[in-house]
């Protein structure tokens, strides 16, 4: 006899102390790390780059803060923060997003540009044990 079974409406029945491995996400949540082995094409980190580049550029001439501009276009600050820096993919909707926050075009986020220098700013604090 099988470790689970069919019940009544076609689902599969645990038996008390298994795990029920039918309904289980495909992602653990939290940051999700890439796989070993997979890399991103150069050119996905090239428009990267240019969106980050450019959400920054036009957040900055409008005189916005970064949790201002995380408010209206109704983001997470830490995902903006990644989006600036090109650190992470960007769905179609939060471009919309970001280029309604900032008035502009969504295609404008797009163009050719690169990332300004970064300010120095606070150093990190150092945690023992962590070097």
């Amino acid at each position: 006899m099988s470790s689970s079974t069919r019940g009544v409406h076609g689902r599969a029945e645990v038996r008390r102390g298994q795990r029920n491995t039918a309904y289980r996400p495909l992602f653990r949540r939290g940051r999700q790390r890439r796989p070993a082995g997979v890399t991103r094409s150069a050119r996905v980190v090239e428009v990267l780059g240019y969106i980050g580049a450019n959400v920054r550029r036009l957040r900055l001439s409008r005189g916005l803060t970064q949790e201002q501009l995380a408010e209206a276009a109704e983001l997470d600050l830490r995902f903006l923060q990644r989006v600036e820096r090109g650190q992470t993919n960007v769905g179609v909707a939060v471009i919309v997003a970001l280029a309604g926050a900032l008035g502009v075009p969504p295609g404008r986020l797009f163009r050719k540009a690169t990332l300004p220098e970064a300010k120095p700013g606070r150093p990190r604090k150092r945690t023992q044990g962590w070097r």
